[in-house]
């Protein structure tokens, strides 16, 4: 929990205010099961939340960041960048 939750609160809001939000449509859902099927077919499962995001990345056509690309890997059409 933080010290000043007000001051915590505020820097998230700054934050989301540069962020977009995009929803889990149904393109979206049609790529998870085509990631899904695809990482099975080659013996890489991964996780479901990990496929969500990814999905919706490449649906929406958004570059995904993150610091374990490795989560990410062999996952056809997602652009990764890392921090």
């Amino acid at each position: 929990m933080a010290a000043d939750r007000q001051a915590e609160s505020q820097k998230v809001e700054q934050l989301m205010a540069f962020l977009a939000v995009v929803e889990f449509d149904g393109v979206a859902a049609r790529r998870f099961a085509a990631l899904k099927a695809h990482l099975r077919s080659i013996g890489r499962p991964a996780g479901d939340f990990d496929i969500l995001i990814a999905a919706t990345a490449v649906a929406t056509g958004q570059i995904l960041v993150t610091r374990n690309p490795k989560h990410f890997a062999d996952m056809p059409g997602l652009r990764i960048e890392t921090y």
